[in-house]
């Protein structure tokens, strides 16, 4: 008990005694003040800060009918400690490794984006979302990945038609080789959203912004249809295991904080059913990768 509390002191920096849940993993260090959260790099440079710094400062909330503006997630307390709770529950569960950090930054930006969509789909609380909200998840995932399961395309695409700012405002401009440009999105389009996808995720945001930018008779329509949509990208077999083993970590962590009503059917028989086969090859092993996801 001793160690434990040892750990505990180590893990969470912080004066406030009152946290709903404290940290066991001496690999995690949570700060309640400033609401940040990061991870320990057991292999790193000299040079390199041995601590991963998690980006929950930028992690946001899209408009609902019941909440009319973006917010910031780590705003929310409830959420901000379901996030803690599932990072220390995983790191529990593991020795160390030169790639753990990086797991684990997965697992984050994950959950940032299961509770985006609860979020829209008015479960305030993912808590409280029933066994069909979590189902219905899994299978827009299959349908077409994050950026289905979020509606981020109906989303970008009024948002802009509400917008009085220049699209050219959303948009980086790098010149490359020649007159070539190679184009990003700005981050600050993505807390206009309340969104929290990233990499890959961002291709059809881009497409529909360089659009709207040449038009604006398009952007003001406010209407998908008149838009060239970026296909579908249905998420692969191998993605898809590593989201639905999110979900169970979720319903294995402190049960003050944990998920109830979650799927019963095995998340990795769904994957190997309904996962796009031929994924692209992941950085990580998905073994290792799960590993610690399972119970």
């Amino acid at each position: 008990m001793k160690a434990i509390k040892q750990k505990q002191s180590e893990a969470t920096r912080s004066d406030d005694d009152n946290a709903p849940y404290r940290c066991v993993s001496a690999d995690l260090r949570v700060d309640v003040i400033t609401r940040s959260i990061r991870i320990k790099k057991h292999i790193h440079r000299s040079d390199e800060d041995p601590w991963l710094d998690l980006p929950m400062h930028r992690a946001s909330l899209p408009a609902t009918s019941l909440v009319p503006e973006t917010t910031r997630m780590a705003d929310n307390e409830q959420l901000f400690w379901i996030i803690v709770a599932a990072l220390d529950t995983y790191l529990l569960r593991q020795k160390g490794s030169k790639s753990h950090h990086i797991i684990v930054s997965d697992i984050f930006r994950m959950l940032l984006k299961i509770f985006e969509y609860m979020w829209l789909h008015g479960f305030y609380d993912p808590r409280c979302a029933p066994v069909s909200s979590w189902e219905d998840l899994r299978e827009a995932l299959v349908d077409g990945g994050w950026v289905a399961a979020l509606k981020i395309e109906k989303r970008v695409v009024e948002r802009l038609a509400s917008d009085e700012t220049s699209v050219s405002e959303f948009i980086y401009k790098t010149k490359g080789k020649g007159r070539s440009h190679t184009h990003s999105v700005k981050s600050i389009f993505l807390v206009l959203m309340g969104t929290n996808v990233a990499a890959r995720e961002l291709v059809s945001i881009k497409n529909l912004l360089l659009q709207a930018d040449q038009d604006s008779s398009l952007r003001d329509s406010g209407d998908l249809s008149l838009y060239r949509r970026s296909p579908k990208n249905p998420m692969s077999t191998t993605m898809l295991k590593q989201t639905l083993r999110v979900f169970d970590l979720l319903g294995d962590i402190p049960s003050t904080l944990r998920v109830q009503n979650l799927p019963s059917q095995s998340g990795y028989d769904f994957a190997e059913k309904y996962g796009r086969k031929g994924g692209r090859t992941e950085n990580i092993d998905p073994d290792t990768w799960a590993k610690g996801l399972r119970s």
